[in-house]
């Protein structure tokens, strides 16, 4: 086993030296000293070398790592070259306050590598088991403090620095102690990084110590710029828009200010001035390997179901489109839950929303939510049916890389103190909502979205926000009506903004 760590410098038999280049998780790239228990070992053609990229995190978790230290196989065989990335090892997070999942890289320096031509032998001896007195006292005739040092097995321990060489001699042929050699003069190569089996297997059967060092900080975490998950869009030529085209002349975009045939611009574009606003357009990265093509607008900050308050480091923005199976889909329509009961929860939306595999970039603050019931003055009820069925919480949302809005955040982002007032033309500052819907053309399949949020006094409603009379409103849940709209949960440390 090689104990890895990243400010101890191993001065004795070989030294293994890897450079850490490159540390990855959730929150941005940082570099941490390591330290993680290492078997080396022939790894019986797992070799860590394939399986780097998208099977880093599947490689060491389908072999059963777990939150803090664990043991890798990471060396092995020629088949791994210099130069070479290896995975030297896999921490889940939590402990130490940072989100999300750590993959620690590193590669094989040659200029550094400190393999040398030979192994320096080390006679060893040790007091045997059986340990006598008397034999140790005839093998050491003649020294005056014989009885002292021979009065048991640890006073002889304590005094084997103080003997000669040929007294220690005389003791190993009388039995009292044993001897053999650590070390092996085999010779590796002078510049090798790689030991083949054979070579490994000669250094175990000789107690051969086989040392690593990881070059990195000492003892603390070194912040570095975190890339943004969220930029503001300054420029208003870049803002969505779409044409009026609704014939309804009393619902919809031209019953509330919009003109037939005008184009209908949605959210705001700013230059950057450390404050938000409601329908505030971003353009996000939700996908590691993507770019900031995906665009959100800014609600409210985000609303804790579980505690029932508002976290302001936190904002929470929703997507342009309803998805399908995770993919944004113009017009799309989904149940709320596909029977005809609200106390579930959104089962059927949350089927339809991005997974953490197609959003890899971005999670929820928490996947482990509490469904709330709001009717006009009725806040956050954990029951329906006028307090006859108890919502069955908590809802999660593991998988998931986005949910649906809240009620609560709707309130505080678009200026209503009750949803279900039935009051039209309520969300008017908040159309962004309506983006993709039948509020702009009625060739649109959907008439607007679901919220996250069930009704108190029924067991078949959810509150919805509706695109013909620009309002929240109430659906039945198994109603092909409304969408799933993705929202998300973005630090705003995360947002440039």
């Amino acid at each position: 086993t090689i104990n890895v760590t990243g400010d101890t410098t191993y001065s004795d038999g070989i030294e293994y030296l890897v450079s850490a280049v490159n540390v990855q998780n959730s929150v941005g790239n940082k570099s941490l000293p390591i330290s993680i228990n290492v078997s080396v070992e022939n790894n019986s053609g797992n070799n860590p070398a394939t399986n780097l990229g998208t099977a880093d995190e599947n490689y060491f978790t389908n072999r059963g790592t777990s939150a803090g230290t664990s043991i890798y196989k990471v060396l092995a065989t020629d088949a791994i070259n210099e130069g070479d990335q290896l995975v030297v090892g896999y921490i889940k997070s939590g402990s130490d306050g940072v989100d999300g999942n750590i993959v620690i890289k590193a590669y094989i320096d040659k200029n550094k590598a400190g393999i040398s031509d030979t192994y320096p032998e080390e006679t060893v001896r040790e007091v045997v088991e059986n340990y006598s007195t008397s034999a140790c006292e005839t093998a050491l005739t003649g020294v005056s403090n014989a009885s002292t040092i021979c009065a048991s097995a640890e006073a002889l321990e304590g005094e084997m620095d103080n003997l000669t060489e040929g007294q220690l001699t005389a003791l190993v042929t009388a039995g009292v102690l044993t001897e053999y050699t650590n070390g092996t003069s085999t010779s590796f190569g002078e510049g090798r990084t790689i030991l083949t089996t054979t070579e490994w297997n000669s250094l175990q059967a000789n107690g051969v110590s086989f040392q690593v060092k990881v070059e990195a900080n000492e003892g603390t975490w070194v912040e570095e710029p975190l890339e943004p998950i969220c930029k503001r869009v300054t420029n208003v030529a870049n803002l969505h828009t779409e044409t009026c085209t609704n014939s309804s002349s009393t619902s919809y975009c031209r019953a509330y200010g919009s003109a037939l045939n005008n184009d209908i611009t949605y959210g705001n574009a700013k230059a950057l001035e450390s404050t938000l606003a409601v329908g505030d357009a971003f353009d996000c990265k939700v996908s590691s390997t993507g770019d900031y093509t995906e665009r959100f607008y800014y609600v409210s900050p985000y609303y804790d179901t579980n505690t029932l308050t508002f976290d302001n480091t936190y904002a929470t923005l929703i997507y342009y489109s309803n998805t399908i199976s995770g993919v944004a889909s113009d017009g799309a329509s989904a149940y709320y839950a596909s029977t005809r009961e609200n106390w579930h929860g959104p089962v059927t939306a949350m089927s339809n929303l991005p997974t953490t595999q197609q959003w890899d970039n971005i999670e929820l603050k928490t996947t482990s939510r509490t469904v709330l019931a709001e009717f006009l003055d009725t806040h956050n009820s954990l029951t329906t049916s006028s307090g006859s069925t108890t919502i069955e919480n908590p809802f999660s949302y593991s998988g998931y890389a986005a949910r649906l809005i809240t009620a609560q955040e709707l309130m505080n982002g678009c200026g209503l103190t009750q949803v279900e007032s039935f009051t039209s033309g309520e969300l008017i500052n908040c159309k962004f909502l309506l983006e993709g819907t039948k509020y702009a053309d009625s060739t649109k399949a959907t008439y607007g979205i679901w919220l996250e949020t069930s009704l108190p006094n029924d067991a078949a409603n959810a509150v919805i926000v509706a695109a013909f009379s620009v309002r929240t409103d109430l659906d039945m849940v198994d109603g092909s009506n409304f969408g799933a709209r993705p929202t998300i949960d973005v630090p705003l440390s995360r947002m440039e903004y």
